[in-house]
């Protein structure tokens, strides 16, 4: 059921009723849905998105070929514009944090990892939380950043096709709005927290006399003892 129209589509499922065996089923169907209905379902977004950005398009392993089917029926001056990957960067990292510090507006998910990329790089952010987190948390998460002024959540029965393009359009066409979302994000931001940590860890060690200081370089020796552990365990 399309949520704005109410418009409905049975779809007959395929044997097996894998994702993968799903979501073409749905591609297939979809073709004969009118017109008017079609252009507000969320898998009609790209060719709008392809209208004013380029897309770089981070979509798993599992949808990498049909993301590439979607790809090649695309006009070719639009495929120009649209790049999609499995994952981008995932033996270089850094090719990832360089697309994010390119990018002037990142649609996403709302993990706890992401917002941390988000917020350290400065990026304006529409996010969709996964319904199925753990607690809830990607909502809050993501309900956080909106009350900063860093992020517009579309949350449930707000992630609708035509919020998506609400909180898109004002943010691509003004600069100044990007900016101002951009600072937000920084501000939110740790980039420093491993450094952060670990002088945390340090100087916790130098004041149970599990270590001492030699100069400015940290931690020279642990001391010698049956209960001290010689490796620590991150927050879980």
């Amino acid at each position: 059921m399309e949520r704005t129209s109410r418009f409905f589509l049975p779809v007959p499922l395929p044997a097996g009723k894998s994702a993968e065996a799903v979501c073409d089923a749905l591609i297939d169907t979809v073709k004969d849905v009118p017109a008017t209905v079609l252009k507000s379902l969320t898998w009609d977004q790209v060719p709008w998105l392809l209208q004013s950005a380029n897309v770089l398009h981070q979509c798993g392993a599992a949808s990498l070929e049909q993301g590439r089917r979607h790809a090649d029926t695309l006009s070719p001056e639009l495929r120009a514009r649209y790049w999609v990957s499995d994952f981008i960067g995932p033996e270089l990292p850094d090719v990832l944090a360089l697309a994010l510090a390119l990018a002037d507006i990142v649609i996403s998910r709302s993990g706890a990892g992401t917002l941390a990329e988000l917020t350290a790089l400065g990026n304006p952010s529409i996010l969709i939380p996964l319904a199925s987190s753990a607690g809830n948390e990607q909502t809050h998460n993501a309900q956080h950043l909106e009350r900063s002024g860093t992020a517009f959540a579309l949350v449930k029965e707000n992630a609708t096709a035509e919020r998506l393009r609400a909180a898109r359009e004002p943010v691509i066409a003004s600069p100044e709005r990007r900016t101002h979302m951009a600072g937000q994000a920084r501000s939110l931001g740790r980039p420093d927290a491993a450094a952060q940590l670990t002088t945390a860890l340090l100087l916790l060690m130098v004041l149970t006399g599990r270590g001492r200081v030699r100069g400015a370089g940290g931690l020279s020796r642990g001391s010698a003892g049956p209960g001290c552990r010689r490796r620590t365990r991150g927050p879980r």
